[in-house]
């Protein structure tokens, strides 16, 4: 075996132990997304689970077909060429997947930074600015809905409506609270948040309610003025309210979280909740921590792309090259033994 050849096979097993890892981890992404009940699995759709189980599985199988037809170049030729096409494929897919991620993350720490408002009257969002705004919405949108929530103003708790409810116990004034009616709150006093901990881990930990309440909505008195003067785009909130790329729902009040004594809700939207953290300090940490993650796949993206094509030139070589080595080495003058031996 030439040492052309030798790192040829190498390279190609690498990339196919790279690709049966990979199809492992879309297969447990898959898996994970169908049985989370968290509010995160409304951020990956069904489809896209199933997808993902599926791809999965042929993956891994296709895989492990270039690993036999890497090591048997010659006897298993029909198994290294459909290893080459789904190569092929690999990099435009590669290709493709760096460049969305660019667009993505750039897109998003525009919007970030406008607040996701649309500065310019006349300015009309771009093919992929709508797809991304598009996903933020569903995504947010599902995961308020799945929610259930419903917003209380602690003052007005306190002072109406409490009374001696241990629900109340240590409830603290002014504050507006939103709280999700489908994780049944045992209490309505949430535990401080704590600065050290990074948003994604937040909201997975201590819920959607939790960190919309500590990190975006404010005051009552700021939050009463904000809502009266939402569709008002001389503020931060009502120019992300007002905004045409999300039509707001009408404003509906939540239920009582608890029927025997509290009250139905502020009236309130996703809309309102997704500006109030978008004009949040600490709220608009959570797309940093996305912009932050995106950076990260843009990078490896592109060395997937690098790696992907070098294990497809690999690969047409040991297809289209090797024929004429093999041919050389049979037409030696080696012993009748060593020309049965596979190099």
């Amino acid at each position: 075996m030439t040492c052309t050849a030798a790192a040829a096979k190498t390279l190609v097993l690498t990339y196919s132990g790279i690709i049966f890892c990979l199809g492992a981890a879309a297969l447990g992404f898959g898996a994970a997304s169908v049985a989370n009940t968290t509010f995160l699995a409304h951020l990956v759709p069904q489809e896209t689970a199933i997808a993902c189980l599926i791809a999965g599985c042929i993956i891994m199988f296709i895989s492990l077909m270039g690993c036999v037809g890497t090591c048997f170049a010659h006897s298993r030729k029909c198994l290294l060429v459909t290893m080459t096409i789904f190569t092929l494929a690999v990099v435009v897919v590669s290709v493709a997947s760096f460049v969305v991620v660019f667009m993505y993350q750039d897109i998003v720490k525009l919007a970030a930074k406008r607040n996701f408002t649309l500065p310019d009257a006349d300015k009309e969002l771009t093919f992929a600015e709508e797809q991304v705004y598009a996903e933020v919405k569903m995504g947010w949108s599902k995961t308020f809905d799945a929610c259930e929530p419903t917003v209380y103003d602690t003052t007005t708790l306190n002072s109406d409506y409490c009374a001696d409810a241990a629900q109340c116990v240590d409830l603290p004034d002014n504050l507006i609270n939103m709280y999700c009616r489908a994780d049944n709150p045992s209490t309505l006093v949430y535990e401080a948040p704590d600065g050290d901990m990074e948003a994604e881990v937040a909201i997975a930990s201590k819920g959607f309610g939790w960190w919309v309440s500590s990190y975006c909505l404010p005051p009552p008195a700021t939050f009463t003025a904000a809502m009266a003067s939402k569709d008002n785009a001389t503020s931060p909130f009502g120019a992300c309210y007002s905004s045409p790329w999300w039509e707001a729902a009408p404003l509906t009040q939540g239920e009582p979280v608890y029927s025997a004594w509290a009250p139905e809700g502020e009236p309130f939207n996703a809309k309102a909740s997704f500006c109030f953290c978008a004009v949040s300090v600490e709220g608009s940490k959570l797309w940093q921590r996305l912009i932050y993650y995106s950076s990260f796949a843009m990078w490896i993206s592109l060395a997937l792309c690098i790696f992907f094509f070098l294990a497809f030139l690999a690969e047409l070589y040991l297809i289209c090259c090797r024929k004429k080595d093999m041919q050389e080495y049979y037409e030696s003058n080696k012993p009748r033994d060593e020309r049965f031996i596979r190099p």
